[in-house]
């Protein structure tokens, strides 16, 4: 960002409803986010347009109790989901609506927040699946839980972190969408540099509090 003459302050919420909430109230300009909840709020006449991805693939997983066996097994369970209309729960609703299972007829979902209270619920047995992404998806794997399917492998062309602006900040200051954009741009290319891994475990580590181990699987 200072490449870019920009001063950026990163502030973390939890899920995209939270997000879009912020951008529309003029808290936040920016967002990275899950495409559901801003393609939701635009339909319904919010001010957002999405600019840009960082992954265009999903990097969730589905995760199962160690009893079921395949999708079959889940019918009268319950799931741990993240709030309505969250691109989360909208996934998760995805994969059981694709897999024969009608959400809250056939499985029950509960809201559980976030990537590690999804787990947690799967842990403490009060869900029999639920969705993660990296790296709770490695703490679920050292816990032995199931990874039953990889949802980049059920859908097919998927933007997981899109980034949205305020259309006013797009219409009034498009230079700083720009040089923002630019200074994403230029992140990932180093990000992806194998020159670079070293550094960017590092960063990794300091920056999202991952152990060594997490960062490199990531």
């Amino acid at each position: 960002y200072q490449n870019y003459n920009l001063k950026v302050n990163l502030n973390y919420v939890k899920g995209g409803v939270l997000a879009l909430r912020g951008v529309q109230t003029g808290d936040f300009h920016i967002i990275s986010s899950l495409p559901e909840s801003v393609i939701t709020g635009v339909a319904e006449g919010a001010n957002v347009k999405l600019i840009g991805t960082l992954d265009d693939k999903s990097m969730y997983s589905i995760y199962v109790s160690k009893d079921i066996k395949d999708p079959n097994d889940l019918k009268g369970k319950s799931a741990a989901s993240n709030v309505p209309g969250n691109g989360t729960d909208i996934q998760l609703q995805y994969w059981l609506k694709k897999h024969g299972l009608e959400p809250n007829k056939d499985v029950r979902i509960i809201n559980s927040g976030e990537n590690a209270g999804r787990l947690q619920a799967l842990q403490q047995g009060q869900a029999a699946v639920t969705i993660l992404s990296q790296p709770t998806d490695l703490k679920a794997d050292e816990m032995g839980f199931k990874r039953l399917a990889v949802m980049r492998d059920e859908l097919k062309t998927y933007n997981h972190n899109m980034i949205a602006a305020n259309g006013d900040l797009i219409k009034n200051t498009p230079e700083v969408v720009y040089a923002f954009m630019a200074a994403e741009a230029e992140a990932v290319a180093f990000i992806k540099e194998k020159a670079n891994r070293e550094e960017v475990i590092k960063i990794a580590m300091e920056e999202l509090e991952m152990n060594r181990a997490d960062a490199e699987k990531s």
